[in-house]
């Protein structure tokens, strides 16, 4: 069964849960997708300078910046303060990545 008011519930809590949460989907049990602004200490960095899977267990699918959306961004993008930013991971990992 599908509970509309129990999904609207968990992903507010979610989303105002922290304030660098903009948007969230759960994709599975543990696992989602969260539209965040771009972590501080990420500005002026590359993808590959962060290597962001490889230590934190989390994927960057997008990155959007004054309304375009650039899909799977490349190793070569560097990362900007007015971006936001579109990660898959486990809840934990990108919960603790937040973490600020």
């Amino acid at each position: 069964m599908v509970y509309p008011e129990k999904e609207t519930a968990i992903r507010a809590a979610v989303k105002y849960s922290s304030e660098h949460i903009f948007d969230y989907v759960e994709l599975a049990k543990g696992f989602s997708i969260y539209e965040t602004d771009v972590p501080p200490e990420w500005i002026g960095k590359t993808v590959v300078q962060l290597a962001v899977r490889q230590k934190s267990h989390v994927s960057i699918l997008a990155v959007r910046k004054a309304g375009i959306l650039t899909p799977l961004p490349g190793p070569d993008h560097i990362f900007t303060a007015d971006e936001r930013v579109f990660m898959l991971g486990g809840d934990q990992d990108v919960m603790r990545l937040l973490k600020r």
